[in-house]
């Protein structure tokens, strides 16, 4: 197998430089490399495509995976502010955007060691929450408790266990009763959240609830269908 990628490497080189702009070319190189366990010239590859192509979903898509993959948070992190922007009309995308972005930034934070960025996360975080808050859903996505949970993550990742853990469980208890009328990304952060405590119960069952809250609009949109489907054979 590593030998095709091998093969098609040189190939796809030759078009790449013939046409310089043709992104799709760059992306299969740039997994070819991958593939062939070039790790370097793969991720320069993509970040070259996400230069010509800037507004490309499946380009900074690419990149934020082979970034993680090589434990480039930065990389990472950037390419899912690039999307942010790119899917800020689509308020799904936003919130669960946010909750990567904020992953990432933490995973950074803790690979890196630097104090100083430490002591600025929150404020940069707070900062794209505003920015992007406006196009996520209000009915369903609480911007404040996002940012508190951020809080609590920070909070952690400080060593300051008794400050995070009191502000995650003053978060889970804000919403525990409604649970199943937030987004998912606030869930899905808060689970994450109750895991780097080490409350791993909590996380649980959080987790649970997002798989009932799945599993409930699966049943809902299979129902709408089944209604569409009989409507359209009367008529």
């Amino acid at each position: 197998m590593e030998k095709k990628y091998s093969e098609a490497i040189p190939i796809l080189d030759e078009i790449t430089k013939k046409l310089p702009f043709f992104t799709e070319a760059m992306k299969l190189l740039a997994s070819a490399y991958e593939l062939n366990n070039q790790h370097e010239l793969a991720i320069s590859t993509i970040k070259n495509a996400a230069t010509i192509s800037p507004m490309s979903v499946s380009i900074l898509t690419q990149q934020i995976e082979m970034a993680i993959a090589r434990k480039d948070f930065l990389t990472a992190r950037d390419a899912c502010a690039a999307l942010l922007e790119v899917n800020k009309n689509y308020p799904n995308k936003v919130e669960n955007l946010l909750g990567a972005y904020t992953q990432l930034e933490i995973q950074f934070a803790q690979s890196s060691n630097d104090l100083m960025h430490i002591a600025n996360i929150q404020k940069h975080l707070r900062s794209i929450i505003t920015r992007y808050k406006k196009y996520t859903n209000a009915e369903s996505f609480n911007s404040n408790l996002f940012n508190s949970i951020c809080e609590a993550r920070i909070q952690a990742v400080k060593g300051e266990n008794i400050k995070s853990k009191r502000a995650m469980y003053k978060a889970y208890s804000s919403c525990e009763q409604d649970i199943q009328d937030f987004s998912n990304a606030i869930l899905e952060q808060m689970k994450i959240g109750f895991f780097q405590i080490g409350e791993f119960e909590v996380a649980d069952q959080i987790n649970t609830n997002i798989k009932e809250k799945k599993n409930y609009w699966k049943k809902f949109q299979l129902q709408i269908q089944e209604k569409l489907m009989k409507h359209l054979q009367l008529s």
